[in-house]
């Protein structure tokens, strides 16, 4: 059997130093490179960006929710006012029945008809009489009123 010759190895205080040294520049860890601030502001700027965007559609789904929300109320009141418009367009249909009209003045008015002695003819002007003679005393008051409106005038001159 052969043995191994066992070699012995002459390794000088220099070159063991000079051995560590490249194994700690191997080992040591580099410096981590720092992010450009243009790599840290854009992705900031996009946070930003999308953030503000959710609140801008929740702010107007609130709005459009409070909309919708009056214009409920609205459609309840004009609802009501139908049905109270409805109600007195059948009580003044009930007042405007004639026989309902002479029934209420007769039973808590204490009206009747009139009689013979009571019911008086007045003869009236035609309306073309009327007419004629209003505009005649107008045409009247306007020749007049003019000649007033020049005698002050000549009068303030003077």
């Amino acid at each position: 059997m052969l043995v191994a010759q066992e070699q012995e190895y002459l390794v000088t205080q220099e070159d063991w130093q000079e051995v560590e040294r490249q194994t700690r520049q191997n080992t040591q860890p580099r410096p981590k490179k720092r992010a450009k601030p243009k790599n840290r502001v854009k992705p900031i700027i996009t946070l930003l960006l999308v953030f503000s965007m959710a609140c801008l559609v929740v702010v107007r789904y609130a709005k459009i929710s409070e909309n919708h929300q009056k214009i409920l109320e609205m459609e309840a009141n004009l609802k009501k006012s139908y049905s109270v418009q409805d109600a007195l367009k059948v009580e003044l249909a009930e007042g405007g029945d004639l026989n309902n009209i002479e029934k209420v003045a007769k039973e808590n008015l204490g009206m009747n008809y009139p009689a013979k002695g009571q019911i008086q003819i007045v003869q009236l002007p035609d309306n073309k009489q009327v007419s004629n003679k209003n505009s005649a005393g107008s045409n009247a008051n306007r020749q007049h009123s003019i000649k007033d409106v020049f005698t002050r005038i000549i009068s303030f001159l003077d």
